[in-house]
């Protein structure tokens, strides 16, 4: 964007004339005499200057993220998004990619490209977004910019058959080498540049296997459309050639981005170990070949000589080649792809290829082989909140805990713990320049990570074991440099590189660092597990002491110090001398609780966490600081966790002990699961448990009663996370017969979130926060749109998500709004066809969400939601007597909330008196559809009278429906008159009352002289409206249609020429006959009874947790908080400032504190790490579900320990000290 003139630059204003440039051609965009859209590089022509015009009222100044639409200055036309054209790039116009599943037909950029046209008015969706880009990204751009002509002109003269003299191959070869490390940060790749490279290409294909590979690793949109036919060829190409290169275009065929491909996998072993052994390095045990027993061999020749490994490895052995170690490395690092995660064909085939030893390689494939592989099921991914009650305390309990560990590795586990202890004694510091043994020391954490996880270390001293070795491995200020003369020692000048290193240099990013913090990172990774470890312990011991609380509860005697806490009359909050004696015994109580299960040193982990949080490695700062957080948090977080327990921490029943047993079996494998692209039995697995979790969440034989408890103990259970890790999977759309099972399971993973949701708070509430997740959600966009018509059926209106959702819908208007686009007389064949049921549903539900998003009385999204749904048409189907009313309430909600319900000048005029003749001035729409709205008026008195009569007969059925949950759109096409009256009073009470309430209440002026008919439709309405209340009011039992019959009575009566004395004695009647509300049905009830001891149960125990972590915290006081004298309460308990309470937060904000420094910049210096964090966690964008919830949580924390230091300090002083500044005891 350039402001004219080009030479001088300046901030630009709004409506201030600028060029548009598009950065791949250096063109300039203009618009010609016949209002096309064209592309010059005259930077002169005045038909390339354009003016900005803001869609919101902001400052004078263009700020990025604004809204604007595009004026065209010469012609004074606007560029116009066409919502149903979307933009093909020249070079995909020839092809039909619908079809064409190779990589010719694979977009590089999945971005939707709108098609620009020129439009001579400016349109509610023309709003476009002026975004920033980094410098860092134009520079990236202008590199590779440069670099694509180079390219260009190497393959063109390879095709003309010009050859290469030397003095060209040396340029090109470093030119390649240079371009190689582009695309290259610290050995990683970056796939923004790597989208560039592929994105300006100009069709090159680089014939270079390490090319091929930096260019396809972790794009799943490329390996997925490598073919077996291609697969064959790299094999052979390995089989010949036996270069590693080929190893790893292999390797980044069976892992894309931490997900598995297990097709891959199957067939590179199949045909690269299965058929023959070409191509493949042996090993095998010495006794095993006739040579030295216990020494492990290679054969680099298909068995026909043999080397040991340690000679083979030897730089110093005469004949060691280097070709052939690489060969090695590369080999055992593709044999732990192609096992990963859960490849147990893979792992048995791989397995004969390999023997476990102490070398990098092969510690790390040991993991991959023999650790991370079949039955091996994480203990400790989610904390265990969920206890059966007659087990706590007793020997079952932990019996009961482990029952689903199968441990495949317990005959061979003292073995590989005690190795691993040794090996940890051995190497409790690290050696900068020994990056092959830092990268040992790595992969020997990594399999005691995997050791941990799957609960092989359950022994407390095991675990104690580990501790003293592994903390002093972390601490970075035992590490060195380099390694220290055998016989002398380092020497002074020595010493002098070391303290600068210890004290400075080894925070500094470089390729001996990387190795260092990759080793640092991975035993963090252990110590945040032992952390899990100890709070699951916690949970445990907790669970006891409520146990013996409330069982000694009925005794006097023997009543336990924290019995009275468990019943809600307990005021934690007591000051008084008495209170505060059992406050204290209570604290003591639980102190030693913790005391008993704490594993750390905290003041020693504390100074390593905060030495690690200074390397200059982002990862290493998160994860420093996230175990900070969980160290300083972990009693709070247990009380926490139990608080937020849904009902189902403490399993009482028979069934819930069953169906928790099911959910603990199942879990561990679904987890594995939801992140790997699945073959057909995986699918099979998959689909069959979601199935079956799908079935606990709702009563039997009743798929529309949810079951509150086994939502819980699902949710307890961390299925939340799951569900969404399989949900931001990728999905390519046009490789659906290769994706035919995912998709299925996409379905199924819907359905279960939907069953979750139903009538539970915080799945709704976790949902509403993660919507922009599921907005990216493809393939399956029905079912989609059904489930957050689950969620958006709450009544919950966050602006931010409504207007998520409809930039979805349409920036994907063609996909998924395609039903709004046919012709009327289609869609009416829709909505009165029973063939097109699964259309109908989508299009019912689309309407519903659309009126869901509109429902905030938000003026941009009904600008939107107007333009894509005209009154006429709305009008039209409420008019049609062949559409059923059931289908006809989405339509009807429509034109409530985008048209009758509008944050415009309508309802801003704040007046019920709109005359006729200023209709056409304020919406021309309503002044085109007058007559059509008051056919639709009249149609609702005859339908209404026709309904109550046929009611009158036998109210008893309709009664009966209205206990029970109503049915989806399904019951349209049911013949009975029955249901067809059920779902038409469905119709009358959520949608037609409404309607009336807001049309008469805003829209309605009497004018008995010009518009005499509409007084008497309103008399005819108003009387049938009263008719059908006393029939039906008596039978209602949802709150919520007692609210809509009665303010509709309430503003359509008095504004007809009915007296006021029928609306008085039909709410008489009506409240004679109210029933209080009981939506349970027979099962329903039932299963409450069945429950209900335990539900008494959980909610003691809630209740017992809550009272716990108040004492525990201690008082809101000053005092209490930071002992000092005041009598100032600390924090505003309940508000948007409110601060964690308690000793534990108080010593977290103290890390960030130099206390031995008086200066402030110095003092308060530690808290910059906090901001350094914040600013990590903006670049963080595909997480899974658990790591996002972290970093969540360590986000807040920031925050709040930031405001803490601030606040403390405001703390100390006297409560006046607003009007005291001028004292040297305030200034100071």
């Amino acid at each position: 964007m350039k402001k004219p003139p080009v030479s001088r630059g300046d901030i630009i204003r709004w409506e201030q004339q600028v060029r548009l440039r598009h950065m791949t051609t250096r063109k300039y965009l203009s618009i010609d005499e016949k209002h096309d859209i064209m592309l010059t590089d005259d930077n002169e022509d005045p038909k390339t200057v354009f003016r900005l015009h803001s869609v919101l009222s902001e400052r004078d100044e263009i700020h990025f993220e604004s809204y604007a639409r595009i004026e065209h200055v010469l012609t004074g036309f606007w560029l116009h998004a066409l919502k149903d054209e979307d933009y093909i790039r020249k070079q995909f116009r020839s092809l039909d990619e619908t079809h064409d599943q190779s990589m010719r037909g694979l977009r590089w950029d999945s971005a939707q490209v709108r098609q620009v046209a020129a439009s001579g008015e400016s349109m509610y969706d023309d709003a476009f977004t002026i975004q920033h880009v980094e410098k860092q990204y134009v520079d990236d751009f202008n590199y590779v910019g440069g670099m694509v002509p180079f390219l260009l002109n190497l393959i063109k003269d390879r095709d003309e058959g010009i050859y290469l003299n030397a003095k060209k191959t040396h340029t090109t070869l470093t030119a390649m080498e240079e371009l190689r490390k582009f695309l290259l940060h610290m050995g990683s790749p970056v796939k923004n540049r790597q989208k560039l490279m592929r994105n300006l290409r100009g069709g090159i294909g680089i014939n270079v296997a390490q090319m091929i590979v930096e260019l396809i690793r972790d794009k799943r949109k490329i390996v997925d459309r490598i073919t077996h036919q291609q697969i064959d060829e790299f094999v052979g190409l390995l089989q010949v050639t036996q270069n590693y290169r080929f190893l790893d275009l292999l390797h980044v065929l069976c892992v894309c981005d931490d997900v598995a491909i297990p097709n891959n996998q199957s067939y590179i072993v199949q045909r690269w170990l299965h058929r023959e052994h070409k191509g493949v390095y042996l090993t095998a045990r010495g006794q095993d070949i006739n040579r030295q027993p216990n020494i492990l061999y290679i054969s680099t020749t298909n068995g026909a000589s043999w080397m040991a490994l340690h000679e083979f490895v030897d730089e110093t052995n005469p004949d060691y080649d280097k070709d052939q170690h690489d060969f090695l490395q590369h080999q055992l690092d593709l044999y732990k792809a192609l096992c990963f995660p859960l490849c147990v064909f893979v792992c048995v085939c791989v397995c004969v290829c390999v023997h476990v030893d102490a070398c990098i390689r092969i510690v790390c494939t040991c993991t991959g082989l023999f650790v991370d592989v079949g039955n091996n099921y994480s203990v400790l991914d989610h904390p265990n909140i969920c206890f059966v009650y007659d087990y706590v305390g007793s020997k079952d309990e932990e019996k009961s805990q482990a029952d689903f560990v199968v441990k495949e590795l317990v005959a061979i586990f003292p073995v590989l713990r005690d190795w691993i202890a040794e090996f940890l004694q051995n190497n409790n510091n690290m050696v900068a320049s020994e990056v092959g043994h830092n990268m040992l020391i790595e992969q020997v954490l990594r399999l005691l990570y995997h050791l941990v996880k799957f609960g092989y270390y359950q022994d407390w001293e095991d675990v104690q074991q580990l501790l003293p070795p592994m903390l002093s491995l972390l601490d970075g200020r035992k590490d060195f440099p380099f390694p220290k003369d055998k016989d002398k020692g380092y020497s002074k000048e020595a010493m002098k590189q070391v303290q600068q290193y210890q004290q400075q240099d080894r925070y500094d990013k470089g390729p001996e660092t990387a190795a260092i913090v990759n080793a640092k990172y991975q035993a963090l990774e252990v110590l945040d597990l032992l952390l899990t470890y100890q709070r699951n312990l916690r949970l445990q011991s907790f669970m006891g002491k409520f146990k013996m609380a409330e069982t000694t509860s009925t005794a006097r005697k023997s009543q336990n110090v924290l019995s009275p806490l468990i019943y809600d009359t307990y005021n934690p909050h007591d000051q008084s001398k008495r209170a505060l004696k059992k406050q204290k015994s209570v604290v003591k109580e639980l102190r030693d609780m913790f005391n008993v299960s704490a594993i750390f040193d905290v003041e020693l982990l504390t100074r390593i966490l905060l030495d690690l949080s200074q390397y200059k490695y982002n990862k290493l700062i998160t994860k420093a600081l996230n175990i900070l957080n969980k160290v300083y948090s972990s009693k709070t977080n247990m009380f926490k966790l139990s608080e937020k327990a849904q009902a189902s921490s403490v399993l009482l029943t028979q069934d819930s002990s069953r169906v928790h047993r099911e959910v603990l079996k199942n879990m561990p494998l679904l987890r594995r699961l939801a992140r790997a692209k699945l073959d057909a039995q995986q699918v099979k697995l998959m689909s069959d448990i979601l199935d079956d979790l799908a079935e606990f969440c709702h009563l039997p034989m009743t798929p529309d009663e949810p079951h509150p408890m086994n939502q819980n103990i699902l949710i307890s259970n961390g299925i939340l996370i799951i569900l969404f890790d399989i949900l931001v999977q990728e999905i390519d759309f046009k490789l659906l017969e290769q994706y035919a099972g995912m998709t299925d399971i996409f379905k199924k993973t819907l359905y279960l979130l939907r069953l979750l949701a139903r009538e539970n708070d915080a799945v709704q509430h976790h949902i509403f926060e993660r919507l922009d997740i599921l907005l990216e959600v493809r393939v399956v966009e029905s079912d989609l749109a059904m489930a957050l018509r689950e969620v958006a059926g709450t009544g919950l209106t966050l602006k931010r998500n409504q207007a998520y959702v409809m930039k979805y819908i349409m920036q994907n208007y063609k996909k998924l709004a395609f039903v709004l686009d046919l012709a009327r007389e289609e869609r009416e064949k829709i909505l009165t066809s029973p063939a097109k049921m699964s259309t109908l549903r989508y299009y019912i539900s689309l309407l519903d969400l659309l009126a869901a998003c509109a429902e905030g009385e938000n003026m941009f999204i009904e600008s939107l939601c107007q333009t894509i749904l005209p009154m006429d048409d709305l009008l039209a189907m409420l008019n049609n007597p062949a559409i059923d009313n059931v289908l006809k309430k989405p339509f009807l909600r429509c034109l409530h909330h985008v048209y009758m319900k509008s944050n415009g000048s309508v309802v801003d005029m704040q007046t019920s008196e709109i005359p006729h003749d200023r209709w056409a001035d304020m919406l021309t729409q309503w002044r085109v559809c007058c007559s059509e709205l008051w056919d639709y008026l009249a149609s609702l008195s005859i339908e209404m009278n026709r309904l109550t009569d046929s009611i009158r007969e036998d109210p008893e059925k309709i009664g009966i429906h209205l206990k029970t949950a109503p049915e989806k759109s399904g019951s349209a096409h049911a013949p009975d008159f029955e249901s067809s009256a059920y779902g038409t009073v469905l119709y009358i009470l959520e949608g037609v009352f409404p309607f009336l309430e807001t049309f008469y209440r805003d829209f309605y002026f009497p004018d008995q002289q010009q518009y005499g008919q509409e007084m008497d439709e309103t008399d005819h309405l108003a009387k049938a409206c009263v008719m059908f209340s006393e029939i039906v009011g008596p039978l209602l039992f949802k709150p919520n249609h007692m609210k809509n019959m009665v303010n509709c009575l309430s503003v359509v009566v008095p504004v007809s020429n009915m007296p006021n004395s029928n609306l008085e004695h039909i709410m008489e009647r009506f409240a004679s006959g109210i029933t209080v509300e009981d939506t349970s049905s027979a099962i329903r009830r039932g299963n409450i009874e069945y429950y209900s001891s335990e539900v008494e149960l959980n909610a003691k125990f809630r209740v017992f947790a809550k009272n716990c972590a108040v004492v525990f915290a201690g008082h809101n006081t000053v005092t209490a908080q930071l002992r000092l004298k005041s009598k100032r309460a600390y924090t505003i308990i309940g508000s948007d400032e409110e601060l964690p309470l308690g000793e534990e937060f108080q010593s977290l904000v103290r890390c960030f504190i130099d206390t031995h420094d008086k200066k402030v910049d110095k003092r308060y210096g530690p808290a910059a790490k906090l901001l350094d964090q914040l600013a990590i966690s903006m670049e963080c964008k595909r997480m899974s579900e658990g790591a996002r919830m972290e970093m969540d949580e360590l986000n807040v924390k920031c925050f709040q320990v930031l405001r803490a230091l601030v606040h403390n300090e405001e703390r100390r002083l006297p409560e006046d000290w607003a009007t005291r500044t001028t004292e040297p005891k305030i200034t100071k």
